[in-house]
């Protein structure tokens, strides 16, 4: 911890970074306002400054837009610290926020103690306190936005270094397998499908990755029969492994369609019916690279003769009136 006094005249500003929108953001307790806003009068016009209080976000939901200020808006921020501070539940999240994003971004946090309340989350950081009048401040904030940015490791190697590296990296990436397999996602289909009692998929994920099945049904088409969720056999596993697999799938119970009459058919009716019309059975894929939530869908088809066995195990076998 440390207490930075010396004071940097500023001199021009540059503009914002690129991928922000302001140069700083500031995060203060209301009961410090008038010290802040003092701050903030002092600094250059061009200064773009997110200020809650006169920038304003009303109407959105105030949790997700200060998670989203704080990471993604401005290269600093300046916390006021004070008793009012931490006694502010809304403000005790936004400096959990801030150190989160200083954690991976050194320098973020720019700390100023206003009543000599100090905190863990700025025991390794230089702070500055309010010995420094409004104008001072400024002035030490205009001079750390414009101090360069770190440049990267890379930076200071030669250029034939840096093109002996690019080199390398380019035959690792076009010439080992285990590179390229790194990046590629699975990828499932469903060539196939046999019924006897149940139904058998056959799965195959051309992909290096895991992919998993989030959801199975059968629709019977044309048949006097209600479209069918499917459930996984217990033994079964919904993740797809890369290769060849066979995914059992079992439909409890199926429930034949009214007739004209009212009347359920009967398994022995509905036999009678089977033939080469198509049956489809869909399986629901969430492959290695899909969102969450997100899934694609694989069909077979197959005669709906093929459901002899299944018609017999799932329908009623006696003729039911509908309900």
């Amino acid at each position: 911890m440390a207490l930075l006094s010396e004071i940097q005249k500023p001199t021009t500003l540059p503009p914002p970074p690129k991928r922000f929108k302001h140069h700083v953001l500031f995060s203060y307790a209301a009961e410090d306002e008038e010290y802040v806003n003092a701050v903030h009068a002092a600094l250059p016009p061009e200064l773009n400054v997110f200020n809650y209080k006169k920038a304003g976000i009303w109407g959105k939901k105030l949790a997700k837009e200060l998670e989203h200020l704080y990471k993604n808006e401005a290269p600093f921020c300046v916390v006021f610290l004070s008793k009012a501070y931490l006694a502010s539940e809304w403000t005790e999240k936004e400096l959990g926020i801030v150190s989160r994003v200083a954690r991976g971004k050194p320098g973020y946090m720019l700390p100023v103690v206003l009543d000599g309340t100090v905190v863990p989350e700025i025991a390794d950081i230089a702070w500055l306190d309010k010995s420094l009048s409004p104008e001072q401040l400024a002035g030490r904030i205009v001079a750390k936005i414009q101090e360069p940015p770190p440049k990267p490791w890379w930076f200071y190697l030669s250029l034939e270094a840096k093109v002996a590296i690019a080199a390398v990296v380019l035959a690792l990436i076009l010439f080992s397998p285990k590179i390229i397999n790194h990046y590629r996602p699975s990828r499932t289909t469903v060539p196939s499908a046999t019924v006897t009692e149940v139904i058998t998929a056959h799965v195959v994920n051309s992909g290096p990755k895991s992919s998993t099945i989030v959801g199975q049904r059968l629709k019977f088409g044309a048949l006097p029969i209600e479209d069918k969720e499917l459930q996984l056999d217990k033994p079964a596993s919904a993740t797809i492994a890369p290769g060849d697999h066979s995914v059992t799938l079992i439909a409890r119970g199926l429930e034949t369609k009214c007739d004209d009459e009212g009347i359920r058919p009967n398994n022995d009716q509905v036999g009678k019916l089977l033939g080469p019309q198509p049956v489809t059975l869909e399986i629901d894929i969430r492959e290695s690279d899909d969102a969450p939530g997100q899934s694609r869908r694989q069909s077979v088809t197959f005669p709906a003769a093929q459901l002899k066995q299944l018609v017999d195990k799932g329908v009623a076998g006696d003729a039911n009136p509908c309900n």
